[in-house]
Formats: structure tokens, sequence, C-alpha cells
């Protein structure tokens, strides 16, 4: 619920919420913020990955609670229709699954983490290249967005994905 209204406060109305049915780690919903005045682009949030703490090493304490988000162009089809079709869901499936990964494999997910989509990776999708996901700090929402403090007095960090192809992965590795 407060991340909820942390996305709405500092993005703007949700139009609907892609609720996961099954889980067996955590339970991961996705949000999605369509363009609106203040932004020209598509914002889908998780929410669920940060009900649970990931497992950081013992110098990066305060690395325990994330939560995701990518950006979409506005012609970027999120309608039932376009989503159950294929091409346009693999962003949703690539959220879900970093969402998932930390609780899945007992690790975490932070700034500058890459995770590839198989070794070696491979495309998310028929109709794309991109085949890792980099994790940053967002640039295009507000930095009061980068940081909710609960009311428990945790702090939850939010995240960009940003897909990368293949020869990126590489250069950022080297």
């Amino acid at each position: 619920l407060e991340i909820s209204k942390h996305i709405r406060h500092h993005l703007g109305p949700v139009r609907s919420v892609f609720h996961e049915l099954v889980s067996e780690y955590v339970h991961v919903d996705i949000h999605w913020v369509p363009p609106n005045p203040k932004r020209a682009h598509h914002t889908l949030v998780t929410t669920g990955m940060s009900d649970l703490p990931m497992s950081p090493p013992k110098w990066a304490p305060e690395c325990r609670l994330a939560e995701l988000l990518v950006t979409l162009p506005a012609s970027w089809s999120l309608e039932r229709e376009a989503v159950r079709q294929g091409a346009n869901v693999w962003p949703l499936r690539v959220l879900k699954f970093l969402a998932r990964f930390p609780h899945m494999y007992k690790t975490w997910l932070w700034y500058a983490h890459t995770v590839p989509n198989g070794h070696p990776p491979e495309p998310y999708d028929s109709s794309t290249e991109l085949c890792c996901a980099l994790l940053v700090p967002t640039a295009t929402l507000p930095e009061a967005f980068h940081t909710l403090e609960t009311r428990s007095g945790d702090e939850v960090a939010f995240f960009s994905i940003v897909p990368l192809h293949a020869d990126e992965l590489e250069l950022k590795l080297a």
C-alpha cells in the first residue's frame, strides 16, 4: 500500500495493475502508469520485491529492499490483447523475473548489477535483440521517487531496468 501511494504521488494515476496469480517466492504485481502530462512514456513499477529482504553481503546491509521499474515509449501497447499476443509482454516478464531473482537465489540486486537472460544471453523475445538487464537509478523520474522511507523506518530503493544488447553487456563487464 505504501509503495502504491508512492507511485501515484510521484508518477501519476495507475491505469492498471498486472496481478500475479501464483508465486513461490514473493507476490509481484506490476503497476502501469500510462503517459501523462508530466511524462511522455509508460512506466511499469513492481510491488512485492521488497516484501522480503534480499541477502546482500555483510558490507552492504542497507541494500536489502528494492523495487524495479521500466519505462516504455508511449507507442508501446500495454492493452490486454497486445500483451496477450506476446511481443509486447517481455518487459513485464523481465520485471517479474528480476523481482523474484534475489529471493529465488538468496542474493541481491542493486545499482549497476547486470542480469543476462541465460548463459550465453538469449534475446528476451524474437522481436528484439535485447538480452540483459542493467539496474540503474532512474534518470527520467523525480529524485524524490528513488527512495521510499516506510512507516516502519525501512528504506526501499527503486531502480530502473535498462535492457542491453550482448555487446553492451560485454562493454559494461569490461
